[in-house]
Order: structure tokens, then sequence, then C-alpha cells
């Protein structure tokens, strides 16, 4: 393998365009074979006491299908306990007080149905996650009604509902990431404000069998998110930073964990940045930035980045009203992106939009295979590149292009087919003045 990666950027379209109001967050997941999207709609030009909203794809666009009643929601968090599929919502205040009650909501087989009131403090982020065979939600503690120092909490599940663990004080708190590190379970923190800065340190807790214990403390400028991602045997750490207190347009950064801690490896100019999205197509890895505001407008591009072996690459920018959050998601091969837009300077019932990668991705059709079995491609359809690690899979091109990668084809598994007979584009490369290829189409490591 090269240490460059010379790959086709996806280029994501658009879609379909969804009315939303002061859009937070978007959360996408599955039940069945069903594709949702919820969105946390935090206000409209006259009140945050409004309704937010679940969303199915039908095949071809998303469509409404059911209206929850929000407290200034700021956050939607998808997880499953058994075979029940649960939505955390996170309320961060009603127009008077930061103290009201976040819920938890159930599926039952046709809408979601509320199952439990959790009092919060101007609950601005729920992250949920496992250690062994327990289930987990973190909270993050806004404000409290009259400070940004408030405690975060971390609640388990008792088998009827969740149950108060752990607290942990924090300083204006927006999101919690939780990720493991071989064995062990762990949670990043982004503090956002201490009441007399922005640049405050966030923090990152280990578990040690009974609780989380801070382990490290980084200095960031008004952190609004974590977000944590492999590449090969690595585990990176972005952060979303908003603002220094002077200025929004300010670097975002990077961090790989060096056995000990979270190092400092990448610094990205960002205009108040709300948040990361981490996501991969074939062998790819990809950033994707909310891009808030530059301290001239609210209308600015937010960026996918895409990781060239050494580093994260601007690919596309994309124009946005005031971006929050991004949230990546896949139907059958295709990668989407759905974006929250949040003000375009006149109001915040601005339209969110929905993201659609050009390129297909032979990964998941790889991943959803069983070994012998063969897929076939579509004829005239670009792919994104694959490792093929099933036994006994045969691949027919089939008039399709697989897209010039590092290769475009790892194989590490055995009796594994490429089938030209019908035609196809393997490697789009073909070497600079006659040359041989840098990237080859196909690459055999079994």
């Amino acid at each position: 393998m090269h240490g460059i990666t010379q790959a086709a950027n996806p280029n994501f379209q658009q879609i379909q365009n969804i009315p939303t109001h002061r859009a937070w967050d978007w959360e996408a997941f599955t039940i069945g074979g069903d594709t949702y999207l919820a969105v946390a709609n935090s206000s409209d030009d006259v009140s945050v006491n409004i309704n937010s909203y679940i969303y199915r794809w039908n095949g071809s666009a998303f469509i409404e299908t059911q209206a929850i009643p929000t407290n200034s929601a700021y956050d939607w968090e998808a997880f499953t306990i058994g075979g029940d599929t649960y939505l955390a919502l996170a309320n961060l205040h009603n127009g008077i007080t930061y103290h009201i009650d976040s819920r938890i909501y159930r599926w039952n087989g046709s809408a979601f149905v509320e199952v439990q009131a959790i009092p919060t403090v101007g609950a601005f982020d729920w992250e949920s996650f496992t250690i062994g065979s327990d289930t987990y939600l973190a909270v993050a503690s806004h404000h409290n009604d009259s400070s940004y120092n408030a405690d975060s909490y971390i609640y388990r599940w008792n088998g009827n509902a969740f149950v108060l663990v752990q607290t942990i004080p924090t300083n204006g708190a927006t999101d919690w990431k939780a990720f493991t590190i071989g064995n062990d379970s762990y949670l990043a923190l982004a503090n956002y404000n201490n009441d007399s800065t922005v640049n405050v340190d966030s923090r990152i807790y280990r578990w040690n069998g009974s609780a989380f214990a801070e382990i490290q403390a980084i200095p960031t400028n008004g952190a609004f998110d974590w977000e944590a991602f492999t590449i090969g045997g690595d585990t990176y750490l972005a952060v979303a930073n908003s603002s220094n207190g002077a200025t929004h347009n300010i670097n975002s950064y990077i961090y790989r964990w060096n056995g000990s801690a979270f190092v400092e490896v990448q610094a990205i100019p960002t205009n108040g940045a709300k948040d990361w999205e981490a996501f991969s197509m074939g062998t790819e890895t990809y950033l994707a930035v909310a891009n808030h505001y530059d301290g001239v407008t609210f209308n600015l591009d937010s960026r996918i980045y895409r990781w060239n072996g050494s580093s994260f690459v601007e690919i596309q920018a994309i124009p946005a009203h005031s971006a929050i959050s991004w949230r990546a998601f896949t139907i059958g091969s295709y990668t989407y992106l759905a974006i929250a837009n949040s003000y375009d300077g006149t109001t915040v019932n601005v339209d969110s939009v929905i993201y659609k990668a050009e390129s297909e991705s032979l990964q998941a059709l790889v991943d959803a295979a069983n070994p012998g079995e063969t897929i076939t491609l579509t004829p005239g359809t670009i792919y994104l590149g694959a490792i093929v690690n099933k036994p006994g899979l045969t691949i027919d091109l089939n008039g399709a292009t697989l897209a010039p990668g590092s290769p475009a084809l790892t194989i590490t598994a055995a009796d594994v087919t490429v089938d030209c007979a019908a035609g196809g584009v393997l490697d789009g490369d073909p070497g600079g003045a006659g040359g041989n290829s840098l990237f080859p189409a196909i690459l055999v490591q079994s």
C-alpha cells in the first residue's frame, strides 16, 4: 500500500429540502428494513415549545411520520436495548427555565411512546453506550439558570428505567462522545464556558470498572463537539472549536491516541464550528464540519474532508445557513448526509438538506454479502472500492466503474473472483506519461 492515497471524491448532491425550525440535530437510525431521521427543532420565530419530527425513507424521499412536542430540543439519541429501539430527547429549556424534563421514548411498532421523563438542567446532548451487558446514557448539562458550571450525569438502564449512577462537574457542557480503545471504555466531554471564559479545558474520562475517571484535560475554545473515529489501528478525536471569545474564525483540531494520551496531529481552520461527523465510503475516511458563523454572515460553507494517508484535505464545500450538525448514514450501498441549518440571517425557519453521494459504496455490498455469493454491479454506475474479506465472493463488474483508489480493490480472502466478462472499468489511473499506474486496480493480500 502506498502512503499517498488517490481516490475518487464522492461528490454529494442535494436531493431533498426539509422545512425545519432552528434545527439543532439530525439522528439517523433503522427499524427493521426502514431508515428513519429525527430532527431536533429548537425554536421557531415565536417559541421554543414546538414540535420536532420523525421521518421515514419511502424509497425516494423522507416523509414525516410523527410529531413530538419538545422544549428547545437540542439532541436526539437513538439506541437499542434487546430488540427494542429507543430515542432519548434532550430538552434545553422551555423559555422560562433550564430545569425541565428530558424524555425517553420507545418504539411500539408504529410510533415512539414516552417511557421515562428525566429531570435535566439545560440538557444539550445525550450519548448512549454499552459496557459489558449494561446500557448507559450520559447527559451534557449546559446551564442551570444561574451558571454554566452545572453537573452532568451518567445513567444506567436497570431493566425498567434509567437510574443515576455518576455525577460529573462540567462547564457549559455541550457534548459527550463515547468510544473504546482496546477493552477500555472512554468518554470525551466538550466544555463550552465556565462563566469567565470560553477558553476552558475539555476532558477525557476512562471507565475504571465502577466509574469514569478523568485521564486528560485538553485546552479548547468554546468546544461544541467531539467526534471519535479510527483509521487503521489508530484512534482519533476531532474537536469543534466555535470561538475563542474574540473571533469565530479559529482552528479546530484532530488528535491521535499515542497509547497513553491524545496528541494533536492536525489543525483545521473553521468558522464557528459546531459539529464534526466522521464516516467512511469504501476504504476511505471522511470528516464533515458544520460551520456556524464567521463574524460576518451565517450563510457560509460547511466542508467535507478526506483522509489522504497522513492528514485530512478538503474535497467539497457545501453552502449552508448557520449549520449546527451533520449526520451520515447509508441506505443500501449509497451514503447520505443530513445537515441541520438553523438561521439565514433573517429567520430560523429555514430548510435543512439531505445530500446523497454520487458514487455507490462497494464496501457496503461486500459487508452485506455471504461467503460464496456473487455481487453483480449496476452497469454505468461508479463505485468506491472495497476491502474484500469474505472467501469465495465473485464481483461481477457488469459494465460498472470502480473508482481509482489505493487500490480500487484490496483482496484479503481466498478464492475471490473479479468477473470482467461484461466489461467495466477497474482503474481510472493509468499512470502518467505512459508509465505504470501508481495505484493498482487490485491488491491481493490473501
